[in-house]
């Protein structure tokens, strides 16, 4: 069963997020900043995904982070989501082009179509 940890600073959109990862067959792990992803990530827990909200306070962004999560470990699969598109992130936060994007609001069926593209499968 693959891993997700799930970051995303608004609680209530933390919940669903991570009840809608369940539902889909996904272990979940869920924090609401990038410093305790990051402790996470360089801990031993197993991690096949980092599913992150772009905009988020406390100084380190999705898109930071997720450069960030890859330096710790290279082969990790990246997801964000944002309210934004990613023609928008990409000028405004520097989004790579291989990192990819769910736009919010998203139906489940939208999450599981992109996590299978990331994750393969």
């Amino acid at each position: 069963m693959k891993r997700i940890l799930v970051v995303e600073d608004d609680e209530d959109v933390l919940l669903v997020a991570a009840e809608s990862l369940r539902e889909l067959g996904y272990q979940v792990e869920t924090t609401v900043n990038a410093a305790q992803a990051l402790e996470i990530l360089k801990g031993d827990h197993p991690v096949d995904l980092l599913f992150s909200d772009v905009i988020m306070p406390g100084g380190m962004n999705g898109v930071q982070l997720a450069v960030e999560a890859r330096r710790i470990r290279p082969a990790l699969k990246v997801l964000l989501t944002s309210g934004y598109t990613a023609a928008a992130l990409s000028r405004e936060h520097g989004l790579p082009d291989n990192l990819n994007v769910v736009e919010k609001p998203y139906q489940r069926e939208d999450l599981a179509r992109k996590l299978r593209l990331v994750i393969g499968g």
